[in-house]
């Protein structure tokens, strides 16, 4: 009986031993940008121990940098972002920390952006409206949300959201424009003007805004 306590014990912290290099292996391959074999070991794991965070966290990883890359490459496909999502879902049902959400929120985003790129407004809407919820500092997923309720006609909603994103991120030119644009739907060229300067004053190498301020004043000195 001693004998078969001693054997597990020692079947025990062999198997302790074998996923923590593992892990440490499956960690440098994602390193070097080998996803394919960090998710074969990060697999290895979880086969063993279906619950093991840093396993299914890496396995995430994996998938959100390879589709990272692909964006990059303009190679990347829905299914990429998507399994980033689905796998970053998983590792959060074990242990939702502040990293991971901020990936996940990262994904939703990258996601939306993709759905926007491809037309597909609303479901880029719901992507984005997904990312501040895990990130409620991601000023660019602000500025998206603001642009998709301005193109739906939803001026107070845009609204917000531009001046949300420009609340976490005060020297934002591009949000300062688009809020300005959306200004300019709605004819208060006061607040056009006022935007469009702080976007000038914070890329003053932008011609496109420069432009648009021109035209502003000028419809502005015509009244």
């Amino acid at each position: 009986m001693n004998h078969l306590i001693i054997l597990a014990s020692i079947l025990f912290c062999f198997c302790i031993s074998c996923t923590t290099q593992d892990l440490e292996l499956a960690d440098e391959f994602l390193s070097m940008g080998d996803f394919f074999q960090a998710r074969k070991l990060y697999k290895k794991v979880i086969e063993h121990s279906p619950r093991n965070f840093q396993a299914r966290f890496g396995t995430a990883l994996s998938y959100y940098q390879e589709a990272a890359y692909k964006t990059k490459q303009k190679t990347v496909t829905k299914e990429d972002w998507e399994n980033a999502v689905y796998h970053l879902k998983l590792a959060s049902h074990i242990n939702e920390t502040a990293n991971l959400k901020k990936n996940l929120a990262g994904a939703y985003y990258n996601l939306g952006v993709y759905y926007k790129q491809n037309q597909q407004f609303t479901a880029s809407l719901s992507q984005f409206q997904r990312a501040v919820v895990f990130d409620t500092t991601l000023y660019e997923a602000y500025n998206q949300l603001g642009a998709l309720y301005h193109q739906k006609g939803e001026y107070k909603k845009s609204e917000i959201a531009y001046i949300r994103s420009l609340h976490i991120k005060p020297n934002y030119a591009v949000a300062y424009f688009n809020l300005g644009s959306l200004y300019w739907t709605m004819k208060n060229f006061e607040k056009v003007i006022n935007s469009w300067d702080k976007a000038v004053y914070l890329d003053r190498n932008n011609s496109h805004y420069q432009e648009w301020l021109r035209k502003a004043k000028a419809k502005t000195r015509a009244r």
